[in-house]
């Protein structure tokens, strides 16, 4: 964390914000988590660091890609689910989960941390990520699925049924929060409770 001690040099309209410049007359920094503001709330990333780095065994990543409308999702024979990768290198899963998603036909906009979860059944740890379809390419093996209809597909696994209903339902008000948790249970955390 860094805090900075200013005066102010130069006030600058912008639509209805001002920008403030400064000279900088002190600076501090220490350990801690950040803050964040985003919904006219403050919050921190804590949770979802926290529980991206207690991970231990197998490890999917995956994203919940949003293109207008509707969702972009992979189907295989036991139902549909987000795209996704099995990894074992957590310092680049953001670089290495766009690129197997470009593999999969689609840029992307990787976002926040939605639904962090252990299945205790298989030792395997499970974070998804929201995202938004840059561009598709026309023979990309995903589908488009209506948001609205999401509540109605057959998913391969009731956690990601559980999650692709609760994320339907949050689109409505684009106030998304984050799931941490087991298969079986956790606790959905709003924005305002992420710190």
């Amino acid at each position: 964390m860094a805090q900075f001690s200013c005066i102010t040099q130069q006030v600058i309209p912008a639509g209805d914000h001002a920008i403030l410049m400064g000279e900088v007359k002190g600076f501090t920094h220490s350990e801690g988590r950040g803050l964040g503001y985003v919904g006219g709330q403050y919050f921190s990333l804590g949770l979802e660091r926290a529980a991206l780095e207690t991970v231990s065994g197998a490890v999917v990543y995956g994203a919940i890609i949003e293109q207008g409308e509707n969702v972009l999702l992979e189907k295989t024979e036991n139902g549909l689910r987000p795209p996704q990768i099995t990894s074992h290198d957590r310092g680049s899963l953001r670089e290495e989960l766009h690129n197997a998603l470009t593999d999969y036909g689609v840029e992307t906009d990787i976002g926040a941390a939605y639904s962090v979860y252990d299945d205790t059944r298989t030792r395997t740890h499970y974070s998804y990520f929201l995202a938004e379809a840059l561009s598709l390419r026309d023979h990309s093996p995903l589908i488009s699925v209506p948001i609205r209809d999401l509540a109605a597909q057959q998913f391969t696994h009731p956690a990601i049924a559980e999650m692709l209903t609760r994320f339907a339902l949050e689109s409505r008000t684009r106030s998304f929060a984050l799931y941490l948790g087991s298969t079986e249970r956790g606790d959905v955390h709003t924005l305002s409770t992420r710190k």
